[in-house]
Formats: structure tokens, sequence, C-alpha cells
């Protein structure tokens, strides 16, 4: 393997959470407390529906087959990002879709994943990313209509 794709498959991912963390501390005090709301509804709803896609969908890793390699987890936690920040900030958000499809590739390319797990876990990242829009959008349409 050459060493570019390891390091894409092993260690790129480590770069999504810092640029989320680095964009949430330049927000302001309203913005950031939307960010969290967005985060604190998105995360939790891409890890149960990793973890009901786990179990309804069985796709022995290549390089544990004794393991469920579906969904891949390091591209479903880069995707997510990339779906939240994508409420916030498109234009980093692109970069966090071009480094989700670096490491997804990578993953492939080492054999750590098939190309279903990595696909899965993008399609998994943007339905998360659609429930939990639709979500926060009610709360704060019905919060507006309440105040008004």
């Amino acid at each position: 393997m050459d060493t570019i794709s390891v390091f894409g498959a092993q260690y790129l991912w480590i770069l999504s959470p810092f640029l989320a963390l680095w964009y949430f501390l330049k927000l302001s005090k309203e913005k950031r407390k939307e960010f969290l709301i967005c985060a604190c509804v998105i995360l939790p709803i891409a890890f149960l529906l990793g973890l009901l896609a786990k179990q309804l969908w069985l796709n022995p890793s290549p390089i544990n087959p004794g393991e469920n390699g579906f969904p891949s987890d390091h591209t479903l936690l880069i995707a997510t990002l990339a779906a939240l920040i994508m409420l916030f900030n498109k234009k980093l958000s692109v970069w966090l879709w071009i480094i989700a499809a670096i490491v997804a590739s990578s993953r492939v390319y080492v054999g750590e994943h098939h190309l279903i797990d990595v696909i899965g876990s993008i399609v998994i990242a943007l339905i998360s990313a659609g429930i939990a829009y639709a979500i926060i959008r009610h709360i704060w349409n019905h919060n507006k209509t309440q105040n008004n």
C-alpha cells in the first residue's frame, strides 16, 4: 500500500472534527447555540441510523470477515459533520465533503471497506441531516409562532 492511501484511510478523518470545532469557535454566541442544537440532533440520529443499518445489512469487512463492515464509521462521522456544516457554511462544507470522499475512497482502496459500506455511510449522513433539519425547522417555527 502506498503511504498516501494509508494516511487517507487511517488518519485524514481526524481533520474533520477539528475543522468543525474551528468553525464553531468562530461563530457568534447566537450561531453557536444554533450549531450546538443542530449537532445535538444530527449526530445522534446518524449514530442510531448507523447502528440500525448495521443490524439490517450484513456485509463482512474485507479485513476481518467476522465483523460487519457496513456502514463505515469513519465515513459516517465525516459525512455527518459535512452535512451539519452544510446547514451553516456551504464553502467549508464542500471541503469537508472532499475530505469525506478522500477518506471513503482510501478506505475502499486499502481494503478496509467495500464500496457499499462507504456509500451507505454517506446516504445515512444525508438522511440524518434531512431528518434533523426537518425536526429543527419544525421546533424553531413552532417557537416563533408561540413567541408572537
